[in-house]
């Protein structure tokens, strides 16, 4: 028997960073307003996204609101900070328990460029959720791996 951990993906409608589950992500957040005197943006550069993910994105979230958007429009190395992580990694950073963002931060396959002051801004949005939407659309994202902790919002 191998030592080495495999893991499980959940199943779900979407498959997490796809096309659909970003506008899906959009749609959910449309409603919140963003306002770029409370937003932080942070790019994110995934190394190893699956064929029809997304790669390189802004994320941007407000931190009166709740908001999250995808900017695909904006270079990602032009935030601060900037994140080259995997997708598993990303997965956790955006879908995983505030243990799972911190754990990311301790892997040596994670890079960080600028103020890591705004990822405890990002963790704040993240774990409030407003209106249980990260919830809901976790609970229908495929791909995710099977051990995310608990999100500390209750499932849909």
């Amino acid at each position: 028997m191998s030592s080495a951990a495999t893991l499980p993906t959940r199943t779900g409608t979407h498959l997490f960073l796809s096309e659909p589950w970003l506008a899906r992500l959009a749609a959910s957040y449309a409603h919140l307003p963003v306002d770029p005197a409370s937003r932080a943006r942070i790019g994110m550069t995934i190394d190893d996204a699956p064929g029809g993910t997304v790669a390189e994105f802004m994320l941007v979230v407000d931190l009166d609101s709740g908001a999250i958007r995808v900017d695909r429009t904006t270079p990602p190395e032009d935030s601060n900070p900037h994140l080259r992580l995997t997708y598993e990694s990303a997965a956790r950073v955006l879908l995983g328990s505030a243990l799972d963002r911190v754990r990311v931060f301790e892997s040596t396959g994670t890079v960080v460029r600028g103020s890591f002051a705004q990822l405890f801004f990002l963790d704040r949005t993240l774990q409030q959720d407003p209106g249980g939407q990260l919830a809901r659309i976790r609970h229908d994202t495929e791909g995710l791996p099977a051990n995310l902790g608990g999100i500390g919002w209750p499932e849909p």
